[in-house]
């Protein structure tokens, strides 16, 4: 259960969570003592009252929201439970009044029908009252539940609304209110207005039990013209039950397939259409709108089957024929990894400008990678051939994605999540994220086994993580990097490897502090050579380096920089490092900086060459390849400047590389973004230097850098702007 606040919108709702952290668990360690423990229930008036002034209160907070607050919804997890695996029919009917405190009633059910409006404490938490078939009523709280602008908290548990809770669990809000709590959205079902589970009380009126077919058939019509889907699709469902004509069946599912398409119950809406057997004389709609579901499912080589017969079929279908492109093009994306990233980038532009999340229209490209067994780290990720940095190994699109922006416009309350097991806690998209993966998963099934095969249970002491449903080995150093655009994660090699390397990818910043506290979240001990070091290292030696680096932070804020290291990457090194060669570059002491350069370099894992203080002696080299990110970028850019001051503008090319491996699409080049650069380097270099026009430019700076640096610094703008 949990509670609620309004906060200032610029604060993190986690911190309000994490300082009363210990009250919460002490409440939470008091309930769980009482386990088992019959319930002292309320009168039905005295509960139904409670909830109303819960309600009311409620809808006060959110009426007095402003533009620069917002209401938060703070919700502790309980301890982690399975759901039910058994079905409706081979669990027992039990009553409100047989329920125990914090008990799960395995091999159970509970018929309730709710009386009162519900309410969302979350965007996703669904809060009403219901009643059993002896009148008795206790309070009844969803989780994970479709967002209103999905579907209304009426239609999934208003007044009238019966639901079978199987293996119910009660349980006790800070309030002091029973409540019966369901986590799992597969553990309560919705049953029809004469479905024969329903008591005969409870079931409809004479004069709707009357209705015919083609009137609710009517009536769904009407509901999907209103955008009303999840009405639409009961009163489709209500016409089946009626023993209609196969002519109507047919009829009367195409329909409740266009409502499932609504309401992204893919797999159910081609049940309906017949896929993958459509018979020898196909209907049109039935076609079309098996096609579409496919390519929600990402089915797209299926779709483009269908499209094309469609296309065949039915010429005339302005509609098929565009889906027939878009299929052909997603299948070029899964077979050869070409994308168009200056699309990628306009399209997630526009729909963020429009206030849409960036939700991209593109496949999945994975190649040159297969998974393996490890040694130690059970699967991990390996290339299939030689590839060298910069190299595309995977161009993926987010299974789910929550976007803030959304999520910060948003008047509702955002939820904050309280997990104590082990403490931790998220707030807007990243707890809302959970709630969109189960809604994508319930509906369709055949997208399950992906999740099934990433779960472990309890991590052992070397665990892996997933990338989108890609086991990656974890580590400090990465042998890949990655960038975004939109849902799409662009993922390249950060080094030349052979057939058979394994890839790794960071999962924490590095910072100070024990590093087995910084994995403690994670359920999983590191053993990369940065962390085995820190753990080889005295504490004593460890806190002298915290205060120094915390001494030369304070340092760099005043007129005296300072100074840097290499083998295994000294990371508290390299900020130190960057700030002092950041302060040569402003300073225009190009020759001591190009030093200062290798030394930021070194701290990562570098090795370079020609980077001396007096001239490069011989040419720009890199030896070894350290860990790349695009904090690396500005060092290679002050580089490319320092040795164009020197007149070494054939090494001032080969830093192209590295920024390819941060950086990998350089399509995304604009008019605007070009005179942006024009200024940018003639505030940052010398202006004799940039008088030249942009063609020129890229001509003097060489090879493909100038493109690879442009992209750079236009993301930079991009987010400035």
């Amino acid at each position: 259960m949990g509670r609620s606040m309004i906060i200032d919108r610029s604060v993190d709702p986690t911190l309000f969570n994490l300082k009363n952290l210990d009250e919460i668990k002490q409440f939470r360690e008091s309930v769980e003592r009482r386990a088992g423990e019959l319930p002292a229930w309320k009168s039905r008036h005295g509960t139904v009252a409670t909830f109303a002034q819960m309600s009311l209160e409620h809808r006060s907070m959110l009426a007095s929201l402003g533009e620069d607050r917002t209401m938060v919804a703070f919700t502790t997890l309980p301890s982690a439970y399975p759901p039910c695996t058994t079905a409706l029919d081979e669990v027992r009917p039990i009553m409100i009044r047989d329920l125990r405190l914090e008990t799960h009633h395995r091999g159970t059910f509970i018929l309730v029908r709710g009386v009162t409006t519900p309410y969302r404490n979350t965007p996703s938490e669904i809060t009403t009252v219901a009643e059993d078939e002896h009148s008795d009523v206790v309070q009844v709280q969803l989780f994970l539940q479709e967002i209103e602008g999905v579907r209304s908290a009426e239609n999934i548990s208003g007044e009238g609304i019966v639901l079978p809770i199987k293996e119910p669990y009660l349980c006790l809000s800070h309030e002091g209110e029973y409540a019966l709590r369901i986590d799992h959205v597969s553990d309560v079902i919705r049953l029809g207005p004469n479905n024969p589970r329903r008591p005969e009380v409870w079931r409809r009126r004479l004069g709707d039990a009357h209705q015919t077919v083609a009137a609710l058939k009517t009536k769904g019509n009407a509901s999907v013209k209103a955008g009303q889907y999840w009405q639409a699709i009961e009163e489709y469902s209500d016409a089946l039950s009626r023993e209609p004509t196969p002519e109507q069946i047919e009829i009367i599912k195409r329909n409740r397939a266009l409502a499932f398409l609504n309401t992204q119950q893919y797999e159910a809406a081609l049940a309906d259409v017949g896929f993958p057997n459509f018979g020898p004389d196909p209907n049109e709609k039935a076609l079309f709108r098996a096609a579409q579901s496919l390519y929600c499912l990402g089915r797209f080589k299926e779709c483009l089957e269908v499209a094309a017969r469609l296309v065949v079929a039915f010429r005339n279908n302005t509609e098929a024929s565009v889906l027939l492109k878009r299929a052909r093009r997603r299948c070029a994306e899964q077979k050869t990894g070409l994308y168009d990233f200056a699309s990628l980038e306009k399209e997630a532009s526009e729909r963020a400008e429009k206030g849409q999340p960036p939700q991209l229209d593109h496949a999945t490209y994975i190649r040159p990678v297969e998974v393996r067994n490890t040694e130690k780290k059970g699967r991990g990720l390996f290339v299939t051939k030689a590839v060298e940095v910069g190299d595309l190994l995977m161009c993926e699109k987010a299974f789910a994605h929550a976007w803030e922006v959304e999520w910060s416009k948003m008047r509702s309350p955002r939820s904050c999540l309280v997990n104590l097991e082990p403490a931790y806690s998220h707030s807007g998209p990243q707890a809302e994220i959970l709630r969109m993966i189960v809604q994508k998963l319930q509906p369709n099934p055949s997208l399950v086994p992906v999740f099934n095969d990433l779960h472990h249970g309890a991590f052992e002491s070397a665990s892996i993580t997933m990338v989108d449903g890609r086991p990656v080995v974890d580590t400090c150093i990465n042998t890949v990097s990655y960038t975004y655009i939109g849902d799409m994660i662009m993922v390249r090699a950060a080094k030349d490897m052979d057939s058979g390397t394994e890839i790794t990818i960071k999962h924490k910043e590095t910072r100070e502090g024990d590093v087995d506290k910084r994995m403690a979240s994670w359920g999983f001990l590191c053993d990369c050579g940065i962390c085995e070091d820190e753990r080889a290292t005295d504490a004593t030696v460890m806190s002298h380096r915290q205060a120094v680096n915390a001494e030369l932070g304070t340092m760099l804020t005043g007129p005296r920089p300072l100074n840097g290291a290499d083998e295994v990457p000294r990371v508290l090194l390299w900020d130190p490092c960057y700030q002092l060669a950041s302060t040569f570059f402003k300073q225009e002491k190009y020759r001591e900086c190009l030093p200062a350069v290798a030394k930021t370099l070194a701290s990562l894992g570098f090795v370079v060459r020609g980077l001396s203080s007096s001239s490069p002696d011989g040419h720009f080299t890199i030896k070894k390849w350290g860990c790349i990110t695009v904090h690396v970028i500005p060092l290679f850019i002050w580089t490319r400047n320092a040795f164009a001051y020197m007149v070494h503008l054939k090494d001032a090319g080969n830093i192209y590389r590295v920024i390819s491996a941060a950086v990998g699409e350089r399509q995304l080049l604009s008019a605007a973004q070009l005179s942006w650069l024009r200024l940018w380097l003639r505030m940052m270099s010398r202006p004799k230097l940039w008088e030249l026009g942009s063609e020129d430019v890229a001509e003097q700076m060489g090879m493909q850098v100038f493109n690879c640096v442009l992209f750079y610094l236009c993301c930079c703008c991009s987010l400035c702007l």
